[in-house]
Order: structure tokens, then C-alpha cells, then sequence
């Protein structure tokens, strides 16, 4: 028995009968090497299982640039993004140049932009893809970055930018230089023009109509309260005439080639019925009249009258007091540009102490007009619209000249002279710019017939011996219409019209 027991329990091996061993010093000896084994094995382990990482990160991401990604990644839920290249080469700086072309096969992750997108990273980088204006994408899930590859097409060159716009023709520059030279003038420079928009009145309101003097400035004062357009400026031609404009032809040609920059009012007779041809620049300027009464205060109603209406259409910054004998001296654009350009009104205004001054003065003026404020002076004038505006609006002096002015007091030699001159001396040159011969005695001024129109007349009355001030300056140009020229005078004036307003006829 106990030879077969020993059989059953032996090893072939003699030295693993050992392990069977009480020997606790054996047991000792055999712990101490397999534990030195295992700090050697781990040793070994943990550089191999990290060169083991790296190596499989390598390999999946050599996978991941040659196959399109088939996943979504999900970035941690933080609130910053933080991409870091792959590659150890450094990020490139952002240029503003035309980008290089990308490699193919590379990811594109570019940020939402409304610019053209900017240069591509170097290959192995990631950049965010921008939206497309023309077919954006579906938006994203809430806090998912999604990684969408470039086509693995070669990208198409990137076309020239679009050439910059041409300026804009100069359709809207205003030249005022006439056909050929005119005479000698002083230099003017024509205003500043925002735009060429031609605002007609006869658009804008009714040349006829049937409401009262004070209708009529109740709708001034809303153009000149709501309206500060000037674009461009415009001068009023106010005719005030008994009925025909004998001299009508000579205007046309003055007129001629100006559109857009002046406006006309005919203020006739009431009973006066003949018309002019459509054709004309006189067609539809005929406005609502009354009779007027030659001295007294229907001439002083009949001026307010052409100013309300003239002052309707906003773009009329002058404004001028015609009879139908009166001529232009000069063409238009000197005329234009004269006007246009000058500082000051144009109204005469001196005191004349004589009996046919102030012999006119009448105590119950007093003490509103003193004798000291009596002023005389031509009906024709010329004036700037801000005091066009206060003559028609003007009541306390107005009154006063209408309950005491009788012949052998003229309104309309006396009021507009003494009323400015008490309240807005300032703004006027106490000068009038359209010539009348008083060198005969008498209640009118000289009339001009047809054997007395020369060139000496003309130009003896265009460049008077006697030197005026235009804004601030000295000049021999003082006058620019004349008055007065019987009808019998037009044929030689037309033949003179290459000299008047310097072009060949």
C-alpha cells in the first residue's frame, strides 16, 4: 500500500516534487522571484501598452483621412471648442490673399462667415464649413460639430473679383456758359445744384384759380414751413401787364435752352382773353388777377399777388417784377447766374427831399412811419425769397399805407421802399437792377422807339458810366433789364440779339 501510494503522488520530474515541500524557506524563495519577475514584467508592460496607443491612434487616423467618416462626433459639453491640428507642423497665420488650393481628399471645417470664406489650413487640419447663402445646409443638433469632407474633386479656380462700378455720367452737371463769348462781365460762378429735377408749377397747383388773396397766402406759408427742397434754384419771372406781351419774341429767345431753371407769371387784366400758343414759354403762366388802378393800392396787391403765387413752387429762390416793356440786356446765363449768386435784394429805396419825396408824406403816419422813414424808389425790383416771403405776409405797414397813400402818395413807389427799409434794411442793396430814363419831366418815365434802338442805346444802358457794389465789390454791370420799349421796337431788338445775348443768329 504504501508503494503504490507513493506512485500515485510522484512527479517524473524530480525537482517539482519540491512544491510538495513543508519547507517554509523554499516557499520564501519562490515568492521573492516571481514577485522580482512581475516588477520586471510591468515595467516592460506599461511602455509597450503606450507605444501599443500610439501606434493604433497613428493607424486610425491614417483610416480616418483616406474613408469618408461615417459617424457624427460629439464633443465634450463644454462651452469652448478647442481644435488642436494633428499635425506637428505649426498652424498657418490668416491671409487676406486669394486662398492656395486645397489638397484632395482633405476636411474642411471653416466658421459660419458672411465674407468669402478665408485661406485653407494645411492638410491633416480640421476646419469648420461655412453656410451657404444661396442653399444652407440643415442646422446642426444643439452642442454637435459636424465634419462634413470636401469634395474629392480638384476645387475649381477661384474667379477675378467683380470690377468696381463707373462713375455715374455727368448728366446732372449744369453748364452755364453760352454758345459763344458774351461781353465783358464780371467772373460768376453758377450756384451749388443738388440735383436737375425740373418741378414745374404748372404740376404743382392751378394757374387759375378762384380763391382769395388770403387763401392764396395761407398755402405759402405751408410750402415755405413743410418745403426746404432747393434742387436747383429757380428765378420767378413776374410779368405785370395790362393784357399782351408785345415783346414776347425777344423772351422766347432769352429763354431758349433754359428749362428747369425758371418759372413765369403773366398777371393781365381780368377781362384780357387772348392766349398764347402752346408752344410758347408764355403757355398756361397766366395766374388768377384783379384789376389794377395805376398809383394806388391795387398795383402794391397785384406784386403780392405774382410773389404768393411764385412762392408756391419751392425751387424759386428769386424773384423779378417785369412790365411788358421791359428787355433783358444780357443773355440768360449772365442773368441767371447774377441773381442767383448775389447777397442781397434788389429794390430802390433813397430819400428824396424834394416835393416829389417827401412832399408825398402824409402825418397821419405817424408814429408808425416818421418822416425820417419815408422812402422812395422804383416798383421794379428784385428779391431773394426770404424777403419775398415777408412782403407777403407783411400787414401792420401794409395797412397803414392803404387808409393814408393817395395821389398824389403812390403806393407803389413808397411802400416797398419805406417798409423794407424800416424792417429789413439789411437784406437790401437800396439799388433797382432794371434801367428807366426820368431825364423828362413828367409822371412817366421815357419811352424808346423803333429809330432810337442802336448799339450805342444799348450798350450805353448795359454798361453805365457809373460803377455799382455787387457783394462787396465794385462792378460796371449794374443793370440787367430795361424799360420802357414801345411794341414798334421788337424788329430792330431782334436784330440785336446776337449782341444781347451773344450767340450767332
Amino acid at each position: 500500500m504504501p508503494l503504490l501510494h507513493r506512485t500515485k503522488h510522484a512527479f517524473p520530474i524530480p525537482i517539482f516534487n519540491l512544491f510538495h515541500s513543508k519547507n517554509s524557506l523554499f516557499h520564501l524563495f519562490i515568492f521573492l522571484i516571481c514577485l522580482s519577475i512581475g516588477f520586471v514584467a510591468a515595467f516592460y508592460l506599461r511602455d509597450f501598452s503606450s507605444t501599443i496607443q500610439t501606434s493604433s491612434f497613428s493607424v486610425f487616423t491614417s483610416l480616418l483621412s483616406s474613408t469618408p467618416p461615417l459617424l457624427t462626433i460629439t464633443p465634450p459639453p463644454q462651452n469652448i471648442l478647442s481644435l488642436q491640428p494633428i499635425s506637428s507642423q505649426p498652424p498657418q497665420p490668416l491671409s487676406l490673399s486669394p486662398p492656395p488650393p486645397l489638397d484632395q481628399d482633405t476636411l474642411s471645417l471653416q466658421p459660419l462667415s458672411l465674407s468669402p470664406p478665408p485661406p485653407p489650413p494645411d492638410q491633416d487640419t480640421l476646419s469648420l464649413q461655412p453656410l451657404s447663402l444661396s442653399s444652407p445646409p440643415p442646422p446642426p443638433d444643439q452642442d454637435t460639430l459636424s465634419l462634413q469632407p470636401i469634395s474629392s474633386q480638384p476645387p475649381q479656380p477661384l474667379s477675378p473679383p467683380p470690377l468696381p462700378l463707373p462713375p455715374p455720367p455727368q448728366d446732372n452737371t449744369l453748364s452755364l456758359q453760352p454758345t459763344s463769348s458774351p461781353p465783358s462781365q464780371p467772373p460768376l460762378q453758377p450756384p451749388p445744384i443738388e440735383s436737375l429735377m425740373d418741378v414745374s408749377l404748372k404740376e404743382q397747383i392751378p394757374m387759375m384759380h378762384n380763391g382769395s388773396d388770403e387763401d392764396l397766402v395761407s398755402r405759402v406759408m405751408k410750402i415755405s414751413i413743410t418745403n426746404t427742397t432747393i434742387a436747383p434754384y429757380k428765378v420767378a419771372f413776374m410779368f405785370m401787364t395790362p393784357g399782351p406781351m408785345p415783346l414776347s419774341p425777344l423772351w422766347e429767345l432769352f429763354f431758349k435752352g433754359h428749362k428747369g431753371l425758371f418759372t413765369i407769371y403773366i398777371h393781365p387784366h381780368p377781362d384780357y382773353n387772348d392766349t398764347f400758343p402752346q408752344d410758347s414759354v408764355f403757355y398756361g403762366t397766366r395766374i388768377a388777377s384783379q384789376p389794377v388802378h395805376w398809383g394806388d393800392i391795387s398795383m402794391v396787391d397785384a406784386e403780392r399777388r405774382l410773389l404768393a403765387n411764385a412762392l408756391l413752387d419751392p425751387l424759386n429762390q428769386r424773384f423779378v417784377l417785369l412790365s411788358e416793356s421791359c428787355i433783358p440786356l444780357f443773355n440768360f446765363t449772365t442773368t441767371y447766374s447774377y441773381l442767383v449768386n448775389s447777397n442781397l435784394s434788389y429794390i430802390s429805396s433813397f430819400d428824396d427831399k424834394r416835393k416829389s419825396g417827401r412832399g408825398r408824406y402824409n402825418p397821419q403816419m405817424s408814429p408808425n412811419i416818421t418822416i425820417q422813414d419815408w422812402r422812395k424808389g422804383s416798383q421794379w425790383f428784385e428779391i431773394n425769397r426770404d424777403l419775398a416771403l415777408r412782403i407777403v405776409i407783411e400787414h401792420k405797414y401794409y395797412s397803414i399805407f392803404k387808409e393814408f397813400c393817395h395821389p398824389p402818395c403812390y403806393n407803389d413807389e413808397h411802400y416797398l421802399p419805406t417798409m423794407v427799409n424800416i424792417l429789413y434794411g439789411e437784406m437790401n442793396s437800396n439799388r433797382s437792377i432794371t434801367h428807366v430814363d426820368w431825364s423828362i419831366v413828367g409822371p412817366h418815365p421815357r419811352k424808346f422807339v423803333q429809330s432810337e434802338i442802336t448799339e450805342e442805346l444799348l450798350n450805353s444802358i448795359r454798361f453805365a458810366p457809373t460803377e455799382c457794389v455787387y457783394n462787396n465789390n465794385t462792378t460796371p454791370m449794374c443793370l440787367l433789364f430795361a424799360r420802357k420799349f414801345t411794341p414798334g421796337t421788337l424788329k430792330p431788338l431782334l436784330t440785336f440779339a446776337p449782341l444781347l445775348f451773344g450767340f450767332n443768329p
